[in-house]
């Protein structure tokens, strides 16, 4: 791993990247996309001034490649960082959603899709599911035990100290309502437009149902 201080601007912790190798999941993906970005940012070519090395989407075979010295590093999904930590071989460096990179620190990154049709012929069943999904985040933002003892029943597999880590991650991570902010998704947008995923996007409110969400959470709907 790099020797820059954790705490020095994001810049300078990228700079310190430079001729590492660096592993993603894959061309094409957001793993190396995230790595494009960030060293734009820092005024470099990811593609130049790195070497980066295609591992797939399995966690095990990623730690195995930073424990053996294969890789330098990981632009890995979550729970990645928090495996190697607590296993010694690693730590986290750059954190986007941590807020380590303040262009992407709203930015939307998961979601849930539906359709137009799915809404007018299911709007009750889609309503409830949404209104559940409201009660996760709601947990998770006020009960970390209750959080953390569901995340443990989920990944069986994690140490406890992992999951403790990553129980306090979702509450900076989950926003406190499923109602998606715009700002998020103009973040989302200038991301994948710079990074090449995408040419153009749609606007927000034409994918973005903003007022049936509101009367759906008020269990209008």
């Amino acid at each position: 791993m790099p020797s820059s201080a954790d705490s020095a601007p994001v810049s300078e912790r990228v700079a310190a990247l430079k001729g590492k190798k660096i592993g993603i999941t894959g061309p094409g993906s957001g793993t190396e996309a995230l790595v494009k970005y960030l060293f734009h940012q820092a005024g470099l070519d990811a593609t130049r001034d790195a070497t980066l090395v295609n591992l797939g989407s399995d966690t095990s075979a990623a730690l195995g490649a930073l424990s053996q010295h294969r890789v330098d590093l990981l632009s890995f999904p979550q729970p990645v960082g928090q495996l190697a930590a607590a296993a010694g071989t690693g730590r986290i460096y750059i954190s986007p959603a941590g807020g380590d990179v303040p262009e992407l620190k709203n930015a939307t990154h998961g979601v849930i899709i539906t359709t137009q049709s799915v809404i007018d012929q299911k709007g009750k069943a889609v309503a409830a599911f949404l209104r559940g999904v409201a009660k996760s985040q709601a947990l998770i933002h006020t009960d970390a035990a209750a959080t953390g003892s569901l995340l443990a029943e989920f990944q069986n597999t994690l140490k406890p100290e992992t999951v403790q880590a990553l129980a306090t991650i979702l509450q900076q991570e989950i926003p406190e309502s499923p109602q998606p902010p715009q700002s998020g998704f103009d973040a989302s947008v200038a991301f994948h437009k710079q990074t090449g995923l995408i040419a153009d996007a749609p606007g927000f409110a034409e994918i973005v149902p903003v007022d049936w969400i509101k009367s759906a959470l008020s269990n209008a709907v």
